[in-house]
């Protein structure tokens, strides 16, 4: 049950990811919001995939589902964004942006005080200090 609600929320994420890549109105704006999720699509995808894998080994069809609808999450959200975003409708565009704007500061945050919750493991403090700095670079460049 747990694999289950991590795959489709993370699909969700990933829904969410492809919107603000479709719904950005330059290409500096999404060439950095793909830099951001390349970083982790690969790991988060692993994670995921695990999981999947361990909770439905019996059933190939419900480990393929899942990741199916995973992998199609990010490029059906950046579809529905593009077709927003035609549209010129500023109140929808407005409302997409400020959703996926607000899930990426929920993740980003919610992950970082998870990390800094009882400080045992100063190598993960230091690699996400690194991670931020280097997302902090790339925004600043494009």
């Amino acid at each position: 049950m747990i694999a289950m609600i991590l795959a489709l929320t993370l699909s969700f994420h990933a829904f969410l990811e492809g919107l603000a890549v479709g719904i950005t109105q330059n290409t500096g704006e999404a060439l950095a919001i793909s830099i951001a999720i390349i970083a982790h699509k690969a790991i988060e995808g692993f994670a995921i995939g695990i999981n999947i894998f361990r909770a439905f080994r019996k059933s190939k069809f419900l480990v393929v589902m899942y990741v199916f609808i995973y992998s199609l999450a990010s490029p059906i959200g950046t579809t529905v964004g593009i077709i927003v975003y035609n549209f010129h409708d500023p109140l929808a565009s407005s409302i997409l942006i400020a959703l996926s704007s607000g899930t990426f500061l929920y993740a980003g945050t919610f992950e970082f005080t998870h990390i800094l919750d009882g400080v045992k493991n100063m190598r993960k403090m230091m690699f996400s200090f690194f991670g931020f700095t280097i997302m902090a670079v790339v925004a600043i460049w494009t």
